[in-house]
């Protein structure tokens, strides 16, 4: 005991007894806080690099596979060919099919263009249910419709149609709430141009509320083979003028 605090006296007149102390201090309560602090920051750092390396990996080998599939247009005059990605970027490609049909139904209903009257009309038919089809033909009978585009415009004008905007509100573009056998209702904002032969030109805006029914593309997962293409099925269809 004496010998001890012989020590003790010795190491506080030489100024080493409060070094001991405070190294004694800062392995028993200051490094543990800061090896715990360090591996906390390096584990944080590990599992961020972790996520970044899974997110690249399956960006590089996605678990599902996009399908691409074309859709066959016929061509207007002088119009040239082009393949053109109809859904925007991150969009389920069977919402992207039904607003591109959408707005094709309501083109080719609308629009007046005497050497494409007979494309028009099998895409019409092709794609409406049996009462929309029979109201079609009764307006595309120039014989009993006083209004018909050959009565009016003959071969004077041409009518293009422009869609701006096809609003489809109880659907979500990724089809989470897409429900089978449902009648959905469609809205599509559209220009109507008249071009008359002396260059003359007329615009006016419309709205068409399409009512259909819709089954989205079918692929097994296992194989990545499309199984159904997407179909469409127009119940009901009205215009009103903005």
């Amino acid at each position: 005991m004496q010998d001890e605090r012989e020590k003790v006296v010795e190491l506080i007149k030489t100024g080493k007894y409060y070094d001991e102390a405070l190294k004694w201090y800062n392995s028993r309560y200051i490094m543990p806080k800061t090896q715990l602090a360090t591996v906390a920051i390096f584990g944080a750092i590990a599992i961020f690099l972790f996520f970044v390396s899974l997110i690249t990996t399956i960006g590089i080998f996605p678990l599902q596979h996009e399908e691409t599939f074309s859709i066959d247009r016929e061509l207007k005059i002088n119009e040239g060919m082009i393949v053109k990605d109809i859904g925007e970027k991150k969009e389920n490609a069977s919402y992207a099919y039904l607003k591109y049909m959408l707005a094709e139904y309501v083109k080719s209903r609308e629009e007046y263009y005497p050497n494409r009257s007979e494309r028009d009309y099998k895409f019409v038919i092709e794609i409406s249910s049996d009462p929309v089809f029979i109201d079609y033909m009764t307006l595309a009978d120039k014989n009993t419709n006083p209004n018909h585009p050959v009565w009016l415009y003959g071969t004077q004008a041409i009518r293009e149609i422009f869609p701006s905007k096809t609003d489809i509100s109880e659907l979500m573009p990724d089809l989470k709430n897409y429900v089978a056998d449902k009648e959905y209702i469609a809205n599509i904002s559209f220009v109507s141009s008249l071009l008359f032969i002396d260059n003359l030109q007329t615009q006016e805006k419309f709205e068409a509320t399409v009512k259909f029914k819709f089954e989205p593309i079918a692929i097994d997962q296992k194989t990545a083979e499309i199984k159904q293409l997407p179909k469409l099925t127009i119940t009901d269809y009205k215009t009103k003028k903005l």
